[in-house]
This record gives structure tokens, C-alpha cells and sequence, in this order.
């Protein structure tokens, strides 16, 4: 069954003028990893908030201006999960490293700034993605380069994989993160959390690059690598031109040992 047409987006989701959509009543991308479920807990946590200080008298203005903004920046950057990549859900390799990376991300920023109250600290908000260097621009693009990995890669594989169990909770950065959204943060160290969460996702990000790069371009197994500026398409030499720049990540041995966990051995 093919449904077309089912995503659907809307032009505002917050007025000055009091009222609000949440929900699928304003916007709504995929059915998978139920995505719906987030932008419903994080719709009413920003509505609820307007409504309560509305009540008490604040100038809401500002700050609905700065809950649209984050909104729309949160879907801009969700909705590349999702664009173009049904033709990778039968390659069980892609698809892997592309729900290791997904979940990864998902626990590793957005979690951490809802359950730490983030995203109705406007001072985070603010640090978050206020720069054209912010961190959530630098996780905005990162994520973007890997979601293009992951679909490029789709033209080049082809193997056959059987027999192979595995549990996601065997990569010790993958556990680490979960475990972690248990923990709080006060408001000077919840930005420094997610900084070094984005430097995790950034050697994540190179390691899995460099499994691929050398399978299909035949680069070395221990190449340096910068997720944001290499494709895999840019073909051999210029990667390893690339590999050398003072930006390229450097192997790390503990997510290298994660991601070989993951790492199928064709039929």
C-alpha cells in the first residue's frame, strides 16, 4: 500500500492572538519511530507553558516568536529521517547503523534538553541555536551529512546478510546514553552535556563513514575522517586528501569496538 500525500506541515503553530495547534492537528512525518508521540508531548509542554504565564500576567510575545522558531527548526531537522529512505529498509546493514545513529542522536540532544526542561529555558534556547556556530547548528549538520551517508550508501549495497542476533545495548555509547537520561542538570551544565553529547555523535558519525568509505572506496581502515566535509562519492584520492586536513577525526578504539559489533558479515 502506498499512502501519498500523508505528511503534512502547518504555517504557525503558536499566535499572540491566544490560540495554538499541537499534534497532528499541525503537523505530522512518519509513522516511524512514532515521531507524532514527541511533537504532542513537546507541543503541549510549550502551549501549557504559554497558557500559565499568560495567566500570570507575563508578556508572552517573545517567547512565542522563540517556541515557533524552535519548533519549526526541530521539524527541519527530524523530517530528513524520513525523506527519501524507504528504499533502505530491506538493506539490513544501512538500516543497522541508521537506527543505531537515529537513536543515538535522539537520546543524546533532544531527550536530554526535555527531560533537563530545555525547551522552556529560553537562555538555553537561546546558546542552543542562536549562532551560526551554535551546537544545534553543528548537530543540525551533522546529522543532515549522515542521513545523506545513509542514502548513498543504498546505491552501493547489495550483500545478503543471515544468522546474525544482535543487541543494540552491547555499544557501550549507545547504553551510556540511555542510561543518562535519567541524570539532571543544572542550567550553566546542561549545555556543556549536550556539547559533549554532540562531540560523541561526531566520532559516531566518522567511524561509521570509515567502515563504509572502506568497503566502497577501499580507503584505509584507519583513515582520518570529518563527517561534515567527506561523501562517499568524492572517490579515493580525494578523501585521502581530505583525511589530512587538521579538522579530520582521529580513530577512536572504544566506538570503533562498538560499531564492529554491528557490523554484518555478508552470506
Amino acid at each position: 500500500k502506498v499512502m501519498k500525500n500523508f505528511a503534512h506541515d502547518t504555517k504557525q503553530f503558536f499566535s499572540a492572538d491566544k490560540w495554538a495547534v499541537t499534534g497532528e492537528a499541525g503537523t505530522f512525518m512518519d509513522p516511524f519511530y512514532s515521531p507524532g508521540s514527541d511533537f504532542i508531548g513537546l507541543g503541549n509542554t510549550w502551549i501549557s507553558d504559554l497558557i500559565i504565564r499568560d495567566l500570570k500576567g507575563e508578556n508572552i510575545a517573545l517567547r512565542i516568536m522563540i517556541y515557533e522558531l524552535a519548533m519549526k527548526e526541530l521539524l527541519a531537522g527530524w523530517i530528513l529521517i524520513y525523506e527519501n529512505m524507504y528504499g533502505i529498509f530491506g538493506k539490513s546493514q544501512i538500516m543497522l547503523m541508521k537506527i543505531v545513529w537515529d537513536w543515538a542522536c535522539y537520546w543524546g540532544i533532544p531527550c536530554v534538553l526535555f527531560m533537563n526542561d530545555g525547551y522552556t529555558n529560553v537562555n538555553i534556547l537561546k546558546q542552543y541555536s542562536s549562532s551560526v556556530l551554535s551546537i544545534g547548528k553543528r548537530f543540525g549538520k551533522l546529522n543532515e551529512k549522515m542521513q545523506s551517508l545513509f542514502r548513498t550508501w543504498g546505491k552501493y549495497e547489495n550483500k545478503e546478510y543471515s544468522d546474525f542476533c544482535g543487541n543494540l545495548f552491547d555499544l557501550n555509547f549507545f547504553r551510556q546514553l540511555q542510561e543518562e537520561l535519567s541524570s539532571k542538570f543544572s542550567e550553566d551544565k546542561l549545555i556543556q552535556k549536550i556539547e559533549a553529547n554532540v562531540k560523541l555523535l561526531e566520532k559516531v558519525a566518522s567511524e561509521i563513514f570509515r567502515k563504509v568509505s572502506y568497503e566502497i572506496n577501499e580507503t584505509p581502515s584507519d583513515m582520518k575522517v570529518n563527517p561534515y566535509e567527506m561523501s562517499i562519492e568524492d572517490g579515493k584520492k580525494s578523501l585521502l586528501e581530505k583525511s589530512q586536513k587538521e579538522t579530520a577525526f582521529e580513530v577512536d578504539e572504544q566506538i570503533k569496538s562498538d560499531i564492529e559489533k554491528m557490523w554484518l558479515a555478508p552470506v
